[in-house]
């Protein structure tokens, strides 16, 4: 079990370093983290069974919990699409990606933010994970909403360019992202980083 954890860990620490200013730099830490996921959910799924059979000398210690796992994976899966999305922005700046792709990205990164905030609040993780995680996960979640939003603003934009017609969808999405973004705005402000604690 704590070998599988320490992969996990191992794995997201490489992610967290690589060098995303490159395209491969984006893709080897988009594998690190799928890898970590993967770590997480297999400890989730096949060795989760076995943590109550761990002589643990401090009974206060909190054990693994699935609600810890699913979160953690749901963190590392928004990672990975994380690195999806910028090699998408890279690609569109060079006339190699269409804005509705991009937009699907940036929805499908919320999501998985989204479901990680959701558990930072769940049962004996909401009671010991401090709140920063939750503040953190939640902004990102809707940081991305208003990105899903804008760039399908760009879609709209680029649809009604060719047709002469459509124009109000893109103002209006581009009020939802600017709502998105708003909201965002004022979750980040309530966030307390700690001083002696790492996020």
């Amino acid at each position: 079990i704590c070998c599988v954890w320490n992969l996990a860990s191992f794995e997201s620490l490489m992610g967290a370093k690589g060098d995303r200013s490159t395209e491969d730099g984006i893709r080897i830490a988009n594998k690190h983290f799928q890898q970590s996921a993967g770590y997480l959910e297999y400890l989730r799924t096949h060795l989760l069974q076995y943590t109550s059979l761990i002589d643990n000398a401090d009974k206060n210690l909190p054990t693994i919990t699935d609600d810890g796992l699913t979160m953690a994976k749901n963190l590392m899966l928004a990672q990975a699409q994380l690195c999806f999305y910028e090699k998408a922005v890279k690609d569109k700046k060079v006339g190699n990606m269409k804005s509705v792709i991009i937009a699907k990205l940036a929805k499908q990164t919320s999501i998985f933010y989204a479901s990680a905030s959701v558990y930072c609040k769940v049962g004996l993780l909401g009671m010991i994970l401090d709140i920063s995680w939750f503040v953190i996960t939640d902004f990102q979640s809707k940081v991305f909403l208003g990105a899903a939003e804008y760039w399908q603003a760009n879609a709209s934009k680029e649809a009604a360019l060719a047709s002469g017609t459509g124009y109000g969808e893109e103002v209006a999405r581009l009020k939802r992202a600017d709502i998105h973004l708003s909201q965002a705005s004022v979750s980040y402000t309530h966030l307390t980083l700690p001083t002696n604690r790492e996020v």
